[in-house]
């Protein structure tokens, strides 16, 4: 997927810088062509506000309160992005804040010049009250937010929005443990933001650290760092493209390949999480696939159907398939696997049998985000492929709506606590 990617940008930035030559257009002194420039810019800088209005949102170093609950989701646009809480049993919105990129050095055209990039809100990840999120638009920025009322802690510009390919669908989820904010090749300080370490891999965090490692991942290679300096304590070549970030469990770093299709070919590996030595491989199909989860010594994973293989020996327990490839994170509460892809489905976690589907009005162009699971509600967001997005929440034990958001732009996946 990473190079496939890769393949498909190179020749919008080659039509990019062509488009400066020809307009007499380019980036001021100092200004990025594009995002995932970690360099500092004098011109530029992050700024949030709330939203609908030009009030600046303060900014604390109060210890974070205790939040209701509530889905946290950014909501991506061209002048600035919003990030969301709505109340989680209603659907109401507790807070809103805008964030946009500040600064821009207007750059000299003689003729025209494209329009500035999208601005960005990636998916949030929640610990002890406080909201992480990769964001930004020229260059990037890991923000910390109050989750109760929105507030900023700080921003540090990463390079969370870097040359790897989403996670997710999304820009590089932050990993935060014992303090610490792992986001693009940063470690961060939990409580301010300052710059602990830097790994100089190529390579970015994925969204596991766990028993002192945080894993990272590059196009065909899995990396194991000590997590409080950065050394690597281990490699793995996967010799294919990986089809997501890898994440950890207990003792074992799962992940997917793609382009190994062929029969019996091996496409889902399980490492050790200590020595990086492999456990088991099983086959796939050789498809871009989804985060692993592990539940209850399963691991299950999307890809041209949702599999579910033994943690012990990668033994297939079952696959269940779907109208489309799955993409995003399985989501496991207790003996039931949900899983979104022309829709939301409930499975039977230990069968593989279908207990529920609601398409929610799907169409060839609409795709999902993983769904999320709390409060006895299903959380997902629905992309109607031309640009708005809904985010609904569904009873958990039969599917029904319980409420929908208004409609917002470019929602990211979401995340409750």
């Amino acid at each position: 997927m990473l190079r496939i990617i890769a393949l498909h940008i190179f020749p919008y930035l080659a039509l990019i810088m062509l488009i400066f030559a020809l307009t007499g257009c380019a980036p001021a002194a100092g200004q990025a062509t594009g995002t995932g420039n970690n360099q500092p810019s004098q011109a530029r800088h992050i700024v949030v506000s709330s939203c609908g209005t030009n009030r600046t949102v303060p900014t604390t170093s109060l210890p974070p309160q205790t939040p209701q609950p509530a889905v946290y989701a950014g909501s991506n646009g061209v002048f600035g992005a919003n990030f969301y809480a709505f109340d989680a049993h209603t659907g109401a919105i507790r807070w809103c804040d805008h964030i946009e990129e500040a600064g821009v050095t207007p750059a000299k055209c003689v003729r025209s010049c494209p329009g500035p990039p999208l601005t960005f809100v990636g998916k949030p990840v929640i610990s002890k009250g406080v909201l992480y999120v990769c964001a930004g638009a020229y260059d990037s920025y890991t923000l910390a937010f109050d989750a109760s009322d929105g507030l900023v802690r700080w921003h540090t510009m990463t390079d969370c929005q870097g040359s790897l390919s989403p996670v997710e669908d999304d820009y590089e989820i932050p990993a935060v443990e014992n303090g610490i904010v792992y986001s693009g090749t940063y470690a961060l300080r939990a409580s301010d933001g300052s710059v602990l370490w830097r790994t100089h891999l190529q390579a970015a965090f994925g969204p596991t650290v766990m028993n002192g490692i945080a894993y990272a991942y590059s196009d065909e290679t899995i990396y194991a760092l000590n997590a409080t300096n950065g050394k690597t304590l281990w490699d793995f070549q996967t010799h294919e493209p990986l089809g997501n970030a890898p994440t950890a469990s207990s003792d074992t770093v799962y992940f997917g390949t793609i382009g190994s299709n062929s029969s019996g070919a091996c496409d889902f590996f399980a490492l050790n999480a200590s020595t990086g030595s492999q456990r088991w491989c099983s086959h796939m199909g050789g498809v871009d696939g989804s985060l692993a989860v592990v539940s209850q010594g399963v691991v299950y994973i999307g890809a041209d159907a949702l599999f579910a293989f033994d943690t012990s020996t990668g033994k297939l327990r079952w696959h269940y398939t779907v109208g489309t490839t799955i993409q995003s994170m399985p989501e496991i509460d207790g003996n039931v696997v949900y899983a979104s892809a022309d829709g939301t489905y409930a499975l039977n976690a230990i069968a593989g049998t279908l207990l529920w589907h609601n398409t929610l009005g799907a169409g060839e162009a609409t795709s999902f985000k993983s769904s999320v699971t709390a409060y006895g509600l299903v959380f997902v967001v629905k992309n109607d492929g031309k640009g708005d997005s809904i985010i609904y929440a569904l009873q958990a034990s039969n599917g029904k709506v319980e409420w929908q958001s208004q409609t917002i732009h470019q929602a990211s996946a979401l995340t409750v606590g």
